[in-house]
């Protein structure tokens, strides 16, 4: 699981970066047309395939050793709401959700 989860946290994080340095939840709120309001949409719907891709290997990998159990059962739920959230127009909600993924992603280093 760790290695699935190390695979595919770079693409996560970038996207997310990306989508918090860029300020896309405003700009996706105001309406804002344009490359910028673009950019953000491909980030949020590139951080969404990436969660759903993480979500399903994970769920692939049943059952979870009871040690990284719980860590795992986590990083599905969060990875399930980001993938969720990327599919409607609430991008506070999305920002948030991915916040929370991020924060979730990084309790994996003392398995990577």
């Amino acid at each position: 699981m760790a290695s699935a989860v190390s695979e595919l946290r770079p693409q996560l994080k970038k996207n997310f970066e990306d989508f918090r340095a860029n300020r896309c939840a405003g700009v996706l709120s105001s309406g804002q047309k344009g490359m910028d309001a673009a950019s953000c949409v491909g980030n949020k719907l590139a951080l969404g395939s990436y969660a759903k891709a993480l979500n399903i290997t994970l769920e692939s990998m049943k059952p979870w050793p009871s040690e990284i159990q719980s860590i795992t059962q986590q990083t599905t739920e969060r990875l399930r709401t980001v993938a969720s959230a990327s599919e409607v127009d609430d991008p506070r909600m999305f920002d948030t959700a991915a916040l929370l993924l991020d924060s979730k992603l990084q309790g994996w280093d003392p398995y990577l």
